[in-house]
């Protein structure tokens, strides 16, 4: 029985530092930023698919580089009322954002200005797919929505990965926990 325990404990234990199979989770921040973008009560449409990137911080700088590069926005239609998938592709690599939800409380859509935040999905070549928090502010100075062609918009994306530490501090006691219990059964 003693043997048995030992190779169960020591097969655990091998399991538990084996490096993991799926990718690191990504950490940092990218902002997107462009002009001619319109709006409605319903959703935002961008006149044109041309942007730049920069401010990337964490594992967004080393895949996409410091300093501000050309971007592109592929979905050039977000609708408020469904999740939807925006990418964004920078300086050759592709970062893929999808939206899973807006906060309702943070909409405030009024002629000059536009401005919803939320969370959802970043992935990134070489990482593991993230949850993230995005914000997304345009503003037009000749207060029309956009329509006018004076509007500058933003989306600010910052990963929030979930820490591994506790992850694997969960595994540990819990083998705690069983050889606790299976030393307490041989003692009787």
């Amino acid at each position: 029985m003693k043997r048995m325990t030992l190779g169960f404990l020591a097969i655990s234990m091998a399991l538990a530092a084996a490096p993991s199979a799926l990718a690191d989770s990504i950490t940092g921040s990218i902002a997107v930023t462009g002009f001619g973008d319109q709006w409605t009560s319903t959703g935002v449409s961008f006149t044109s698919s041309t942007a730049s990137a920069g401010d990337a911080t964490g594992a967004v700088l080393t895949v996409l580089g410091s300093g501000t590069t050309a971007a592109t926005i592929d979905d050039l239609n977000y609708l408020f009322a469904s999740p939807d998938q925006l990418i964004f592709t920078i300086g050759g690599s592709t970062a893929t954002f999808t939206i899973t939800s807006i906060d309702p409380n943070s909409l405030i859509d009024k002629s000059n200005l536009l401005y919803f935040d939320g969370t959802g999905i970043l992935t990134l070549a070489g990482y593991e797919p993230t949850k993230a928090d995005f914000s997304f502010t345009s503003t037009d100075s000749s207060k029309n929505s956009g329509t006018g062609g004076s509007s500058g918009y933003n989306w600010d994306v910052v990963a929030a990965p979930t820490p591994e530490p506790g992850t694997l501090l969960l595994l540990g006691s819990g083998l705690a926990g069983l050889a606790g219990m299976l030393r307490r059964k041989r003692s009787n």
